[in-house]
């Protein structure tokens, strides 16, 4: 019974580690997209202004990632 424990309790964190890895890794590749990346303009617009298409694709990309994030950790925390 008390190995039964102790395997649950290293599966979960090692789920909980997996899951702020992935974060983390969310985190830093966002950052370099900022950096490195031209996000104000793609030329999408025919009149030729900037519509800053890049930076509201990076965020509907961010809101989706974290929506998923909240309910993983959710579901982690639902379970324990």
């Amino acid at each position: 019974m008390h190995s039964y424990m102790v395997i649950l309790v290293f599966s979960g964190s090692f789920c909980e580690f997996a899951c702020r890895l992935m974060e983390t890794g969310l985190e830093d590749a966002t950052r370099w997209m900022v950096l490195n990346f031209n996000l104000n303009d793609w030329e999408t617009r025919y009149d030729g202004e900037v519509d800053g298409m890049g930076w509201r694709v990076l965020e509907m990309m961010d809101v989706a990632t974290r929506g998923m994030f909240f309910y993983l950790f959710s579901i982690y925390i639902f379970l324990y």
